[in-house]
């Protein structure tokens, strides 16, 4: 049996891996921009954050702006890719862990 490959489904891998390693661990938000639709829904805001486009700017901008120092959480991300671009998205993160690498939370 040949496995085939999906041209779409690589095209929309490529939208995610470039927000992740681009915009969340590069900070380039020009990209961002760009890869998230105007009309782009998260249907698991964090807590204060609204569940649009600007929530997720804002989010990521918060997590690049704690301390300076690197981080790592485990997170479970859903996103929706449409023509090119995230249009929704679904998660999970382990914050605990976060609020503990910031100070906020003893280990």
């Amino acid at each position: 049996m040949t496995a085939t490959i999906n041209p779409i489904s690589e095209a929309a891998k490529a939208v995610v891996r470039r927000n992740t390693e681009e915009v969340q661990g590069g900070g380039n938000f020009e990209l961002f921009e760009e890869l998230f639709a105007d009309d782009f829904l998260d249907h698991t805001p964090q807590p204060g954050g609204t569940p649009d486009k600007a929530g997720a700017r804002a989010l990521y901008k918060a997590l690049r702006a704690p301390t300076g120092r690197k981080i790592h959480f485990d997170t479970v991300d859903v996103m929706r890719v449409q023509n090119g671009r995230i249009t929704e998205h679904w998660g999970v993160a382990h914050l605990y862990s976060l609020m503990q690498q910031l100070g906020a939370l003893p280990a």
